[in-house]
């Protein structure tokens, strides 16, 4: 999620209004909540993969849950422990890699209605677009970002959220994203354009990016 977008050289908003609802729906917690619990990370996968092994190569934390551990048991562990405190619909997540342990299209519907009561009471309209770049020479990229729209789309409805894909040239693409020099050069809502291995041993290599 891009948090404080201010970059619109690349969006289908098609005004003012729909660049603040978006950005108001993207702070509000629930709201990622829906997006994080109606994305369909296997079928996603699966579009570079194939579908007997779409699920072997997936994570559901930023840091690896055995990368490091304490007294107390790995960092995987004690994060699935804190996150009871957030809401019942964390308490049977399971975080443990090659599995989806977040795609749940009931726990999405739950949440995007708390998210839209909260949001339409501030003044937000429904639905909301998400830009999401893609480089369009990138067929198997084109192809999993088509898989997220499609999951998401599905598991929200296209009257709550409705995900914007855009094709972009090479150059456009990473300059916007990988590359940007500073925060506001990123010219996206959600991207998939991410990755990074660790410098250090603790977790902070991760969550300080």
């Amino acid at each position: 999620f891009n948090l404080d977008r201010s970059a619109y050289e690349f969006t289908a908003k098609s005004s003012d209004k729909e660049k603040s609802d978006t950005k108001a729906a993207i702070l509000n917690k629930d709201f990622r909540q829906a997006i994080t619990f109606g994305f369909d990370r296997s079928a996603y996968n699966s579009q570079a993969v194939g579908k007997d092994a779409a699920t072997y190569s997936l994570r559901n934390t930023l840091v690896p849950p055995t990368f490091v551990s304490t007294s107390k048991g790995d960092f995987g562990s004690l994060v699935t422990e804190n996150l009871k405190s957030y809401g019942s619909q964390w308490s049977d997540v399971n975080l443990a890699d090659a599995q989806d342990g977040l795609y749940n299209k009931d726990k999405a519907k739950a949440s995007i209605e708390k998210a839209k009561s909260e949001l339409q009471a501030q003044g937000v309209s429904f639905p909301i677009h998400l830009d999401v770049p893609v480089e369009q020479t990138n067929e198997v990229q084109v192809q999993k970002v088509s898989s997220m729209k499609q999951s998401i789309e599905d598991s929200l409805g296209t009257d709550n959220v409705i995900i914007d894909i855009k094709k972009e040239n090479h150059d456009d693409y990473y300059r916007t994203s990988f590359f940007a020099q500073s925060a506001e050069q990123e010219d996206y809502d959600i991207s998939v354009a991410s990755g990074w291995g660790p410098d250090y041993t603790d977790p902070s290599t991760f969550l300080d990016i």
